[in-house]
């Protein structure tokens, strides 16, 4: 694990708690004119691998395919602090920024057990009922190879 500012810094355990159980993650990619590309995803960890549910195509999948470094940052909101003035008002909360090396997961078992991930984490009762193949062959799945991983918080 990488440092933080000492004084917000998490833990390891912690901060690998936050990367498991954040709901929603930004994946930055690297655009063709080398600016950074951030987009939503949904994101399942095994281990320091973090494989994230989306389409086959579009401008994320094509930055992977041509620069595969990128970050991906998760945060938990914890609550609202109200200061006594409006510019003492913050946020509290847990975040985590990964680097890594991200490749489109084309074997099956591995886009099973991406899939088995991100079904245990999203909709738990859906474990273990299999996926209609059709489906199968239009969902794209991204693995990112966590290299550097901090964790902060507030």
């Amino acid at each position: 694990m990488e440092t933080e500012k000492p004084k917000r810094r998490l833990t390891e355990a912690d901060t690998m708690a936050v990367l498991d159980e954040s709901m929603v993650a930004a994946l930055s990619t690297i655009g063709e004119d080398g600016a950074p590309y951030a987009t939503p995803v949904h994101y399942a960890t095994s281990g320091r691998i973090a494989y994230v549910h989306g389409s086959l195509e579009g401008t994320r999948n094509e930055n992977i395919r041509r620069d595969p470094r990128v970050s991906l940052t998760a945060w938990m909101v914890v609550e609202i602090v109200q200061g006594d003035k409006p510019c003492r008002t913050g946020t509290a909360f847990k975040s985590i920024v990964a680097t890594g090396r991200a490749r489109i997961v084309t074997d099956a078992v591995e886009r099973r057990v991406a899939l088995d991930a991100l079904v245990a984490k999203y909709s738990p009762q859906h474990v273990g009922r299999g996926y209609p193949e059709d489906i199968l062959g239009k969902t794209g799945i991204v693995a990112v190879e966590i290299v550097t991983l901090t964790g902060k918080y507030r």
